[in-house]
């Protein structure tokens, strides 16, 4: 790539991507353990399974916008177990779409604002899904 064609991205707008990719990789791992606790029934695993994939593949896009940067690191307070179940898993991955959203809105860079927002949507929309699933399912 010509150094005209890169895309500069500022070190705050970085940073601010870089912790969007920490809340994904934590709300990741949440949703791991509840896909584990949930074997009985196949509609909500199916549906968690479409979460974590795209949960993975928001890290990687951020991840190689930003030149294949790795996300923040965070100390989550505890793992959380899966008798927390799905409205903890629920509430945690709106939590995340709220603080995205403060992000986007703190960013500079054109592209990042527009690769970040599109990532909530589609995370905001795979959330609902499986919510009404669970509901359904309850």
């Amino acid at each position: 790539m010509t150094q005209e064609n890169e895309s500069v991205v500022s070190l705050a707008d970085a940073h601010q991507v870089r912790l969007v990719m920490a809340w994904l990789q934590a709300s990741l791992n949440h949703a791991r353990v509840q896909w584990h606790a949930t074997t009985h029934n196949h509609s909500l695993q199916r549906s968690l399974a479409r979460l974590m994939s795209l949960k993975r593949q928001a890290i990687r896009a951020l991840g190689k916008e930003l030149g294949g940067c790795q996300p923040v690191y965070l100390v989550t307070p505890h793992t959380p177990s899966h008798r927390e179940g799905m409205p903890a898993l629920m509430e945690q991955n709106r939590l995340l779409i709220r603080r995205a959203r403060q992000v986007s809105k703190t960013l500079q860079d054109k592209k990042l604002i527009h690769l970040v927002s599109y990532w909530i949507a589609a995370l905001q929309m795979e959330v609902e899904t499986a919510a009404l699933t669970w509901r359904r399912l309850r």
